[in-house]
């Protein structure tokens, strides 16, 4: 059973976020301990890997952006932790309506993100890992997400907490997130947020813009 309102000790979240830095997930340098409990899930306040002013700075950088539906999302592998606590990735699954960057495999697709910190200490089970300014797909979605590939292994996870947006009723859905690039995004209608695409797109062949280097 997980565990509730237990605070991930900082020795296990520097683990954690040490290894979630290898999927474009790192913590933000000037926060304090960088956790807050809410309902049995450790929610950090984590900067990413990349941050991105404008849609197509994200969209050159990033190696896949598709759109299609999420099917299923679950609990994915099992990575490297401490001597006490282990992480587990939670796994979406994606059927893939349209490839807007990129070329993936063919069948459904796969994005890797955080998922669990799971303790072996008796009694402390495992708390979900919970980013700011960050949305989750969940199945039945239909979703354009901007992908990068992990240490040159080839899974996919999410290129920041900018690069997901649902479409729901032929509009992008508010998530409530504050950075101006992705509120704009989400202003947006499904017929503009793909003219919004194909124009990035055309910027980044033009080479008016192009990839932002790792940090």
């Amino acid at each position: 059973m997980p565990s509730v309102g237990r605070r991930l000790p900082l020795v296990a979240l520097a683990a954690v976020l040490g290894v979630l830095a290898g999927l474009g997930i790192r913590a933000a340098a000037d926060q304090d301990a960088a956790t807050a409990e809410h309902a049995g899930a450790v929610n950090a306040f984590a900067s990413w890997r990349f941050h991105f002013d404008t849609s197509a700075e994200m969209l050159a950088t990033a190696d896949l952006v598709v759109e299609g539906d999420v099917t299923s999302v679950g609990r994915g592998r099992i990575i490297a932790g401490n001597s006490t606590t282990r992480q587990q990735l939670k796994e979406y699954r994606m059927q893939v309506t349209r490839t807007w960057k990129g070329s993936a495999a063919a069948g459904p697709l796969t994005v890797e993100g955080a998922g669990w910190e799971i303790s072996s200490v008796p009694g402390e089970g495992e708390m979900e890992l919970v980013f700011a300014e960050t949305i989750e797909p969940a199945p039945g979605d239909h979703a354009v997400v901007y992908l990068t590939r992990n240490n040159g292994d080839g899974r996919l996870s999410y290129i920041n907490n900018q690069g997901v947006f649902i479409v729901k009723d032929g509009q992008v859905e508010d998530s409530s997130r504050t950075d101006p690039m992705v509120a704009a995004m989400e202003r947006r209608s499904a017929v503009t947020l793909r003219q919004r695409l194909q124009a990035d797109l055309r910027l980044v062949a033009a080479g008016a813009v192009t990839a932002k280097p790792a940090p």
